[in-house]
């Protein structure tokens, strides 16, 4: 039981963890853009 919980859990955490990565890529790129081009 803990396996696999566990196991779910650190699929959710690691999709988490990608879907903030992206979302900050993204926050990065348009606040560095904006000071790139004003």
């Amino acid at each position: 039981m803990k396996d696999i919980e566990s196991r779910n859990i650190g699929i959710a955490g690691s999709a988490l963890y990608e879907r903030c990565r992206v979302a900050v890529a993204i926050l990065w790129r348009m606040t560095h853009s904006k000071a790139s081009s004003p």
